[in-house]
């Protein structure tokens, strides 16, 4: 559970791009899954376990994708911003 959801349908060469940016999206604006509180920006662990894939850093990457309100939160205190990695969820479809 501690992953972004699959999709309902199957990726496809032609748009796994833009299925992957969607998921990487709805994951990280999920108010659940990722939130500002004060100057700490609570994300997965998994931003810990795969640092390299999320250049220059995780707060760039996740201003990529957040929206509205969330972004401009993050983007206001960027320079304040300390990442705060949640325990990861390894439960499995409500087990």
């Amino acid at each position: 559970k501690g992953c972004p959801p699959l999709r309902s349908e199957p990726y496809e060469g032609s748009r796994v791009g833009r299925q992957l940016d969607d998921v990487v999206s709805r994951y990280l604006n999920d108010s659940a899954k990722t939130y500002l509180k004060d100057n700490k920006l609570y994300v997965t662990r998994i931003f810990k376990w795969f640092s390299g894939d999320f250049t220059p850093d995780p707060i760039s990457f996740i201003l990529r994708y957040a929206k509205g309100p969330f972004r401009d939160a993050i983007a206001a205190k960027k320079g304040e911003i300390r990442i705060e990695y949640l325990d990861y969820d390894w439960s499995l479809n409500g087990e």
